[in-house]
């Protein structure tokens, strides 16, 4: 007896066991919806790391010129992974199967034959995205009288992993073959053997004849730069030797990386190179003092901005024709779906290709508004200072304008499950308009065909919500512990301390089901080191 054959019983209870394990994970079962594109918070934007240590030498009183500069390295890991994956599937854990996998949900399973994947493949993949950054920090304030300027930039160093762990189902035997007629005039293998693989891009098969080009998802990627450097002018319309408060007028200077969305966890460097404008206060307090050694004040920074238009590329889903108002995230994936190109008399040209490589398109992004809140308690006794403290960030969801319109020709449509040749000479017009990311059987291959094929999608179907980053919230607590070397001379004196931060994610409380996470959580030490003159 062939030894494949007896292997089948196994096979079969291994695929059982893990079709068990599946159901009865609630994770699998969550309606995949999510974004394009994530939009972190800029390095830049981080008024608690500007504000520790160095605030005893800068909004000083009764001074005519003075100032002060600094120096700090950060290193910061984000943490929850599984929240990251949820910002973009709603959950962080995949099932792909093809459609030919007996008993497939068709609900929340990925259909794997858009991938280059055989239509009998079965996997599950864990998702656990991680972002990690290196900076250095550079801080320049000079003070004349009541009168400030200050600029500040990282240099950033930063590496985004969007890590799969992909448990691959045995196939039962015969395994790996597209029948014919569906991707080719004949029968053909499929180029993949894992979700993995297939996701990483630069596959072709068959009439597909050009590979996944964005939304890829392909180890780690890595950016290095500046990010954009900030820039304030103020006043400081109260100034008193227990406290003061002033505004100022801040703005930024472009710099770091936009996006091009080849992959879909994509490293940003910076703020996508907007340009800011906008307002902030500062001001302290001095509670309490003692034989003029010891004092607890309270700082306070409040930075508003709004970000100007960028230009970005970004990938978007397409409008379900049956859901427009995408109330149920029908079109949530529609740009991994194939489509099918014809020429201008309506008739297939033998060619496929990833949606996806139309639909990432060339658009305006701004954000209307940006608030990155401090308040900060400090105890300084001699030389040494302890500072603790509470930030909040607040950026409003991003708005898209301005988007490159699809090419009118040539024309494209949804293949779906449907067949690209009807024999080894005739190509297939069919199409398949409603078809979703979770695919169909195909056995049903008819009967979800357009009736009148084939359908042409078009710019008017582009959904741009699905590349505008949600309202991004944190929260975030912070300490330093520092020392400086008073009247160490004339002119300057040094300062040099270490502290760090742990940031949290805030929730969008208009979304009841998940994802309703939209931002990044994630801890960060540094040490700052400099002097004020």
């Amino acid at each position: 007896m062939n030894k494949n054959i007896k292997k089948i019983p196994l096979l079969s209870m291994l695929m059982l066991i893990t079709s068990i394990l599946i159901a009865n994970d609630d994770d699998f079962n969550q309606p995949l919806h999510g974004k394009t594109f994530l939009a972190p918070r800029s390095p830049s934007v981080n008024a608690a790391r500007e504000l520790v240590l160095w605030h005893r030498y800068i909004n000083q009183f009764c001074q005519n010129f003075y100032g002060a500069f600094s120096l700090t390295p950060e290193y910061s890991h984000s943490f929850r992974p599984e929240r990251l994956a949820e910002y973009f599937w709603a959950v962080d854990n995949l099932i792909i199967s093809g459609s030919q996998v007996a008993n497939r949900d068709n609900q929340t399973q990925i259909l794997a034959d858009y991938f280059g994947l055989s239509p009998l493949f079965q996997s599950t993949v864990r998702m656990k995205p991680e972002i990690r950054t290196a900076l250095i920090d550079f801080d320049l304030y000079l003070g004349w009288q009541d009168y400030y300027f200050r600029i500040h930039a990282p240099y950033v160093w930063t590496r985004w992993n969007f890590e799969l762990y992909e448990a691959v189902a045995p196939q039962i035997l015969p395994q790996g073959n597209y029948p014919a007629l569906y991707m080719a005039p004949t029968s053909i293998p499929a180029p993949a053997n894992s979700f993995k693989q297939a996701i990483a891009g630069n596959l072709t098969w068959g009439d597909v004849k050009q590979s996944l080009l964005f939304g890829r998802i392909d180890g780690a990627q890595r950016k290095s730069g500046f990010a954009e450097a900030q820039v304030a002018l103020g006043w400081n319309f109260i100034n008193s030797s227990i406290g003061h408060a002033g505004l100022n007028i801040r703005g930024s200077i472009p710099a770091g990386n936009r996006s091009k969305a080849v992959y879909l966890f994509e490293p940003i460097l910076g703020n996508g190179r907007h340009p800011e404008l906008g307002l902030g206060f500062t001001g302290h307090l001095i509670l309490w003092e003692k034989d003029g050694e010891q004092t607890v004040g309270i700082y306070s920074d409040i930075n508003i901005t709004h970000l100007f238009n960028s230009r970005q590329r970004r990938s978007f889903d397409l409008i379900n024709p049956s859901d427009p108002n995408n109330i149920e995230f029908k079109g949530f994936g529609t740009r991994y779906i194939l489509a099918k190109q014809f020429d201008v008399f309506g008739n297939y040209t033998g060619v496929t290709i990833p949606t996806i490589n139309i639909t990432t398109l060339e658009c305006d992004v701004s954000v209307a508004i940006q608030i990155d809140a401090v308040i900060m308690a400090s105890y300084e006794y001699k030389g040494y200072t302890v500072d603790l403290g509470y930030d909040v960030w607040l950026r409003s969801r991003e708005m898209i304008s301005n988007r490159e319109k699809i090419p009118s020709f040539p024309h494209y449509a949804l293949k779906g499950i449907q067949n690209v040749a009807i024999n080894l000479v005739t190509p297939s017009n069919a199409t398949q308009s409603t078809a979703t990311i979770f695919g169909d059987n195909l056995a049903d291959q008819a009967a979800v065909a357009d009736p009148n094929p084939p359908i042409f999608f078009n710019d008017s179907m582009i959904d741009e919500s699905s590349a505008e980053a949600t309202r991004g919230f944190t929260h975030k607590v912070f300490g330093n512990f520092g020392y400086s070397w008073q009247q160490c001379t004339c002119y300057v004196e040094p300062f040099l301390g270490i502290g760090g931060e742990v940031e949290f994610e805030g929730l969008n409380p208009r979304h009841e089901i998940k994802a309703n996470k939209n931002s990044i959580s994630q801890w960060g030490v540094w040490i700052k080191g400099g002097f004020g003159f």
